[in-house]
């Protein structure tokens, strides 16, 4: 995978939170908590000011000291507060399934080490959160994290699929109502990472918070961020093109959408699926075969340039999981992606 950078910086609102929290609870003012801290509250105000990860780290573990639930009491304080341009991304999908992709798509906004990633199971549908090799986190923040996502997604689709269960690193929580009410499932704690499983039906459910030309644009400008390739430019087609060429420029254009289907291509090239189909066999190919090309093409482009992470190249070329992700590059190349571009 791509390494982070030698010392991972943090979007700063992971402790400007922290901080109205902690003075809330202490009927104290942020400014005051920022001096016992020490830290310039300035740096707070800054939309796009980032941080240390380590000094992210020391500040959280003084803000939590004697309060054992205060990760579930900040994530409470989040729900209702302003969030990331990566966060709207996760709220204006159209189901569950695309805001946590787009999620760990642009989790690198939010901390250059992240290394969020999504399983798609028979059953279950397993969100597990990490960190880049070399980095770790106090069971605080991972409980803060963990919160934070069921909170979002409890808001934007609702009660009906809380999660089935909840793996903690951190010992469990004294404020035992304030954790039912954030984590009603099974909560299992000193695991060693954090991971939320959710029955896999639920990543089909609409999100109340969708917004479909919001999410476009703010994907567009989230890719543009990262260097991404951008997912929603379609070329619209000329008729003299080559009906391979077609094909494949819808499909890398839907790839990051995950929406890299027959059907959709169909549409675009304003003909029916047999058809198409029927013309790429005359052509001696399928649509299939092209998909997998693109996808095997995009995904080298990105990890030899280290564009991206290998959570970012799975999910940018429309794989559901990172897991199915690796199965289909070590087909392609031989060699898992973190290693193949380690040689690169």
């Amino acid at each position: 995978m791509v390494r982070p950078p030698e010392k991972a910086t943090v979007f700063v609102q992971a402790l400007g939170i922290a901080v109205v929290t902690a003075a809330q609870r202490d009927g104290s003012s942020p400014p005051e908590v920022c001096a016992r801290i020490g830290i310039d509250p300035a740096i707070l105000g800054r939309p796009d000011g980032r941080m240390p990860h380590d000094e992210l780290c020391r500040c959280w573990a003084e803000l939590s000291l004697g309060d054992g639930s205060f990760g579930l009491r900040v994530a409470r304080v989040v729900d209702a507060a302003p969030q990331s341009l990566v966060e709207y991304a996760l709220a204006s999908a159209g189901d569950v399934r695309g805001g946590l992709r787009a999620f760990c798509r642009f989790q690198r906004l939010i901390h250059d080490a992240s290394a969020h990633h999504l399983d798609e199971g028979p059953e279950h549908a397993v969100f597990r959160l990490g960190l880049a090799p070399g980095y770790a986190l106090p069971a605080v923040i991972w409980d803060y994290l963990a919160a934070t996502i069921v909170l979002r997604l409890r808001r934007g689709a609702g009660r009906a699929f809380d999660p089935v269960f909840v793996h903690l690193p951190g010992p469990p929580f004294p404020d035992e109502a304030l954790a039912r009410a954030v984590f009603p499932g099974r909560v299992v704690h000193g695991k060693p990472a954090a991971a939320i499983g959710y029955p896999r039906a639920f990543l089909d459910a609409p999100l109340t918070t969708k917004d479909p030309t919001l999410h476009a644009l703010l994907t567009r400008e989230l890719e543009r961020a990262l260097g991404l390739p951008a997912g929603d430019q379609r070329v619209l087609p000329r008729a003299e093109e080559d009906v391979i060429a077609l094909v494949r420029r819808e499909i890398r254009a839907a790839l990051p959408r995950g929406d890299a289907t027959l059907a959709r291509v169909a549409r675009a090239l304003r003909t029916s699926a047999r058809s198409l189909q029927r013309r790429l066999g005359e052509r001696g190919t399928t649509f299939q075969a092209i998909v997998d090309d693109a996808r095997r093409a995009l995904a080298e482009e990105l990890l030899a340039r280290q564009h991206a992470t290998v959570t970012e190249a799975a999910f940018t070329t429309g794989f559901s999981d990172v897991a199915a992700f690796t199965r289909a590059f070590r087909r392609w190349t031989g060699s898992p992606p973190a290693e193949w571009a380690r040689g690169r």
